[in-house]
């Protein structure tokens, strides 16, 4: 799955030419007999010359999940910065 975080959204800090940040991704298959929720802290760092670009087109996050055909994916993205969270549903196919 690849998912793309609102840039502007993210409480980044500078740092050798770079903008850096962490934001927590959270994943559980609807149908899952096991109802533990999959956490994984993500860092992003975006060069200074890419930055502007990231604003306008979103930050990339891509992971592969086991899944199956039929079910739905729930996914949580916090950056803990902020507190701010999104989510969404992902139906599998």
């Amino acid at each position: 799955m690849t998912v793309s975080v609102k840039a502007g959204d993210i409480q980044f800090d500078q740092q050798n030419y770079r903008h850096t940040a962490k934001l927590i991704l959270a994943t559980r298959l609807e149908a899952s007999k096991d109802k533990n929720v999959k956490t994984a802290t993500i860092p992003v760092s975006v060069p200074d010359s890419q930055f502007q670009t990231a604003m306008v087109r979103g930050i990339p996050l891509t992971a592969t999940l086991p899944g199956i055909a039929g079910d739905r994916l729930r996914i949580v993205i916090q950056d803990p910065a902020t507190g701010f969270a999104g989510a969404l549903w992902l139906p599998l196919n």
